[in-house]
């Protein structure tokens, strides 16, 4: 369910599936209008289709843009990614194609220069822990121990112990070495579900 501003400035409800919308972007929608008992008139969408505003964009919104270039040649001619360079003019650096002549066209390449890209863009908003599951590669990226400063330490000098590099032994409960394997990217399903509905359990759990 979303709430929508139309383009005459109304607030409607939508409900339907749109997957991975976020704040900023423009949808178009086809379907039918209902009433709700509890929650009054909504717009049942049977189809939705989603695509950037040609507005000036802020910093907030390289959430909104970075999805769009997850495709690694986002002009298949070219082997340009033009979300991605959207994002780089804006900061005053060069396409990607220029600074990386050889991921023009070559997909591996250029799929690991947007990941990169969306970790930097986005650091801090909680979103990595995501993106790695997203992607299939938490087993590779989140399977190793997690470092930090040595926040227990007393001595705060510049040089001091505190601002050596550790491994952080306070993270969340553990040693500091995470573990992921392959059932890691789902949660298991409760015995008491598994018998309810006669489905089955997630793999490796």
């Amino acid at each position: 369910m979303l709430r929508l501003v139309t383009d005459d400035g109304e607030l409607l409800t939508l409900v339907g599936c749109v997957p991975c919308a976020a704040p900023g972007e423009n949808l178009t929608a086809t379907g039918t209008f209902s009433s709700h008992p509890q929650y009054g008139e909504q717009f049942s969408a049977l189809e939705v289709e989603r695509y950037l505003p040609d507005v000036p964009y802020t910093a907030r919104e390289n959430a909104v843009v970075l999805p769009y270039a997850d495709n690694p040649l986002d002009d298949e001619a070219t082997g340009e990614n033009v979300y991605l360079n959207m994002i780089r003019k804006r900061a005053g650096v060069p396409d990607i194609e220029e600074v990386y002549p050889d991921a023009a066209g070559y997909q591996a390449k250029m799929r690991e220069l947007i990941r990169r890209e969306r970790q930097v863009e986005l650091c801090f908003e909680n979103l990595r822990y995501f993106d790695t599951r997203t992607w299939m590669t938490a087993e590779t990226d989140n399977n190793m121990p997690v470092y930090g400063m040595n926040i227990s330490a007393k001595d705060h000098k510049a040089n001091g112990e505190f601002w050596q590099r550790v491994i952080c032994k306070y993270d969340g409960g553990r040693d500091g070495n995470r573990v992921f394997t392959k059932r890691c990217y789902l949660f298991p399903i409760s015995q008491e579900e598994l018998d309810r509905v006669k489905c089955t359990q997630n793999y490796g759990w």
